[in-house]
């Protein structure tokens, strides 16, 4: 899977994860920054076999994550 880009909105929830490595998938729920980040760089971020770089960066409404890079058979999900 390559490069792609997701905003969504945040609400009061916070942010959830949901790695499901036999299944080789990453779901991004909800995605926010705590109130002193405003960017936030994760590379080698593992998933079973497979890794992804992710890129979040603040928005008005929540966070914008920018899948910048996957490796192996991982499909990373945002949503809301």
């Amino acid at each position: 899977m390559g490069g792609g880009r997701s905003a969504v909105p945040g609400d009061q929830h916070a942010s959830a994860w949901s790695p499901r490595p036999f299944a080789n998938k990453l779901r991004i729920v909800r995605p926010r920054l705590p109130d002193f980040v405003d960017r936030i760089e994760l590379r080698g971020l593992r998933v079973g076999e497979a890794s992804a770089d992710l890129e979040f960066t603040r928005t008005a409404d929540g966070a914008e994550v920018n899948i910048q890079k996957t490796s192996g058979q991982l499909s990373v999900e945002v949503g809301g």
